[in-house]
């Protein structure tokens, strides 16, 4: 039975160092028997005296549902034939160009909404620059008070 450390308990499932230890916890708590949790952690010292703790790596698959993740992972990247598939019938094809004419109009009416949103932006820019000169303008034509004047 292999045992992995916390740091490669973590690497194996994709799951964080506090869920792993959490999951120590749950176990210790929740297993009475010392057999059985023999089988699933394991404690044991590093060289400067610290407690290590190794879980099984059989559990952790057994656990979190990867061992099954892995083999179907493992089959989907090596296919039985490298080659494409042979053209399936005259329909299929006729149903891919006209799903192509249906995209090709689609981007097409993006693209003009998007000229148009594009040309609605200049028109609200020029606006803004419109009625910020207007406000200067107001400013300065404003008759100033006796305190703002400076000759």
């Amino acid at each position: 039975m292999e045992f992995l450390s916390i740091k490669d308990s973590v690497n194996h499932t994709s799951r964080s160092e506090s869920t792993i230890r959490r999951l120590v916890k749950e176990i210790q708590s929740s297993v009475k028997n010392k057999q059985e949790l023999s089988k699933k952690i394991k404690f044991d010292y590093a060289e400067n005296g610290s407690k290590k703790i190794l879980l099984s790596l059989d559990f952790l698959n057994e656990y979190y549902g990867l061992k099954k993740e892995v083999d179907s992972q493992m089959s989907s990247q090596n296919p039985p034939n490298d080659q494409p598939p042979p053209p399936q019938s005259n329909e299929f094809i006729d149903f891919l160009k006209t799903q192509i004419e249906q995209k090709d109009l689609q981007i097409n009416s993006l693209t003009n909404q998007i000229a148009d949103l594009i040309e609605r932006q200049k028109e609200s820019n020029i606006l803004l620059l419109e009625s910020k000169s207007l406000r200067q303008i107001e400013q300065e034509t404003r008759k100033k008070k006796w305190w703002q004047r400076r000759s």
